[in-house]
């Protein structure tokens, strides 16, 4: 009875292990009984994971690829297997800031309620329970940027039905135990060189160290299997949307189990949504994926070839909780800036008060040997810390700032009052001989000009300084002979023109000559005395002409009283009126706000100016005109337009 029982242990234990006498289908080319995939994301992409893993199931498929876990989070992973078996996995995943990342989970495959009847007959004793757990901790770190290493530990419980007890009949349990380890390594080239940046090379020697476990005289020893893999993101336009490519090959150490292949992909769209299919060892598998509220949904669907798993679904859901490294990396070196800053503003307060405790000491010191100036840089550099001017830690500098200022002005005022006293005479000498010869100077250029009042004006000036110079006396005496003479000539040429009729030019000259003549009481009466009289005698034709002169010396108010007058003679003349009003607006010019209406006329103006299409340009001119008569900027441009047009013409006519 007792090898009977001990044969149908062993028969269990060997069931147990999911078609592992079938070598050439068994799950990943290995004989581990935990080689069953976990996670239905993984599974959906055929189980190419050991370079795309980057949540918590990261601890099953490659325990440096732990370093690619986003944030702590949680992962569950169930499927139920044929005869009322179950086959569980639950995970946790926490990355540290600098110390890699740490994780801890546990897979169980189990079968319960088995029903356990004697071996002498066929009553029923009771119910047993089959279980293999296996508790994982794992351990990921990255050495470089470019490399990541982890490993994980394995302790495996098992559970079997035994024999039934020789006193009670009852059913009995066997319990085993075994240690094992992964070895996982991930690569991460980060270079633009054969489009490098986006590919993950993950490599994980599962059973490195071998779990051993001997339940009788059965021991079950889990070969090593090597699994290498290659992952390439095909980011697309969104934001964390695009195509990921994994494959990978899997070998076990045993020479009859043959390579593996698997391959997958996987579309996302903005992380939200998942869409995956591949080929877990030349089946189909795929499935979707959800990401909602920090939770993670995944199902697929594999079309199995094993005997006794058949097709299968697979669902895993995962908790993704609090900030993700990066987040935390930010605030850790936001909190690291705050932390420098609050040390350097201590240190620069130490400093600052060691420098300020110097100098008052340097102050003090410099006060009683009476050096003030020594004193007062170092006091400013006390009350350059002052802010606001009144805090009360600085009263005392500023007592003694004061006190300094006070000492080296009443030193100033002495050295002023002494050099005064030294150097008033020779100064004033100075000054006053030098306004004199910048005085007579000017009287000479003047005088080359012929423009006598301002020669006698600066020799007056200079007089007033010395009345004694004789040179400026004999210049202002003569200036004074020529002013006359220059007035008596044109007043002379004025009124011989008149008496030719030529009224206009009489004006002209009459003009120039009661300018030369102002401060002349006697002179100016009787020039426009004479100037009246002309005007009166003005037809509108004079009028005209005298306002053309006037017009081409800018004497705009002049001009517009000549053409009003001459409008007097011919009110209905439109080329006169515009001439009049051409002028009056020119004399009440002023810089005006343009209105939108008027600005856009002068711009199609200037645009037209630049072209070279000055009648254009002139007609936009004169529009912008009629709504703002006296704008400045808009007669301006009417000025430009037409001597352009003058000088064009001009150069036409040369031509010819």
């Amino acid at each position: 009875m007792k090898t009977t029982l001990i044969k149908i242990c062993i028969g269990l234990f060997v069931l147990a292990a999911v078609g592992r006498a079938q070598r050439s289908s068994g799950w990943g080319g290995t004989l581990d009984i935990f080689d069953l995939p976990v996670g239905a994301n993984a599974m959906a992409i055929g189980g190419a994971n050991v370079a795309a893993a980057s949540d918590p199931f990261a601890l099953y498929w490659n325990p440096a690829a732990l370093e690619q876990v986003p944030q702590m989070s949680m992962a569950f992973y169930m499927q139920n297997l044929p005869y009322g078996g179950q086959y569980n996995c639950i995970a946790f995943a926490y990355p540290t800031l600098f110390r890699g990342s740490l994780s801890f989970g546990m897979l169980r495959l189990a079968s319960d309620d088995i029903e356990s009847r004697g071996t002498q007959s066929a009553a029923l004793l009771g119910t047993m329970n089959y279980s293999r757990t296996l508790f994982l901790l794992g351990y990921g770190l990255h050495v470089f940027d470019w490399l990541a290493i982890g490993s994980t530990l394995k302790f495996e419980r098992a559970v079997f039905p035994g024999p039934e007890d020789a006193a009670t009949m009852q059913p009995s349990s066997l319990v085993g135990s075994a240690f094992g380890a992964d070895l996982g390594f991930l690569f991460m080239p980060q270079l633009d060189y054969l489009g490098l940046r986006h590919t993950v090379v993950g490599i994980n020697a599962q059973n490195l160290l071998p779990r051993s476990m001997r339940i009788i005289d059965y021991e079950d020893v889990t070969p090593r299997n090597f699994r290498v893999g290659v992952m390439r993101n095909f980011p697309l336009g969104a934001e964390d949307s695009g195509f990921k490519l994994a494959l990978e090959l899997s070998k076990s150490e045993e020479r009859s189990v043959p390579a593996r292949f698997f391959a997958g992909i996987e579309y996302g769209y903005r992380g939200t949504a998942m869409v995956r299919t591949g080929l877990y060892d030349g089946q189909l598998t795929y499935g979707v994926g959800l990401k909602v509220i920090g939770m993670q949904l995944d199902y697929s669907y594999w079309s199995g070839y094993d005997a006794v798993l058949g097709n299968s679904h697979r669902i895993s859901a995962i908790i993704n909780v609090g900030k993700t490294r990066s987040e935390r990396l930010a605030d850790y070196r936001q909190q690291e800036m705050e932390r420098i800053e609050r040390e350097i503003r201590t240190q620069m307060a130490q400093a600052q008060q060691e420098m300020i405790n110097t100098s008052m000491s340097k102050t003090r010191s410099y006060i009683n040997l009476g050096e003030f100036e020594r004193a007062a840089n170092e006091i400013y550099k006390v009350l350059a810390f002052d802010e606001t001017g009144d805090h009360p830690d600085f009263s005392e500098a500023r007592a003694m700032r004061d006190q300094i200022e006070k000492a080296i002005e009443d030193k100033r005022i002495e050295q002023e009052r002494l050099a005064r006293q030294r150097d008033e005479a020779e100064s004033q000498r100075r000054l006053r001989e030098q306004a004199i010869r910048d005085h007579h100077q000017k009287a000479l250029a003047y005088y080359q000009d012929e423009d006598y009042p301002a020669v006698i004006d600066e020799c007056q000036k200079a007089l007033d300084l010395d009345p004694g110079r004789a040179d400026i006396q004999d210049l202002k005496d003569k200036a004074e002979t020529d002013l006359r003479q220059k007035i008596n000539r044109l007043a002379t040429q004025g009124i011989e023109l008149a008496q030719q009729g030529r009224t206009s030019e009489a004006i002209n000259t009459f003009t120039q000559a009661k300018r030369l003549a102002r401060g002349n009481p006697t002179a100016e009466s009787f020039i426009e005395n004479r100037i009246r009289a002309l005007e009166k005698s003005l037809d509108k034709d004079d009028l005209v002409r005298r306002a053309v002169i006037k017009e081409q010396n800018k004497e705009w108010a002049a001009a517009a009283e000549l053409y009003r007058n001459a409008l007097q003679y011919d009110p209905e003349n439109n080329a006169l009126r515009k001439k009049y009003q051409e002028t009056f607006a020119r004399a009440n010019a002023r810089d005006m706000e343009m209105t939108p209406e008027v600005l856009e006329l002068y711009s199609k103006g200037s645009d037209a100016f630049v072209r070279g299409d000055y009648q254009a340009s002139l007609r936009y001119y004169e529009e912008a005109l009629k709504l703002q008569p006296n704008n400045r900027a808009i007669l301006r441009g009417i000025d430009v337009v037409r001597e352009r047009m003058q000088k064009q013409q001009s150069g036409s006519s040369s031509n010819r």
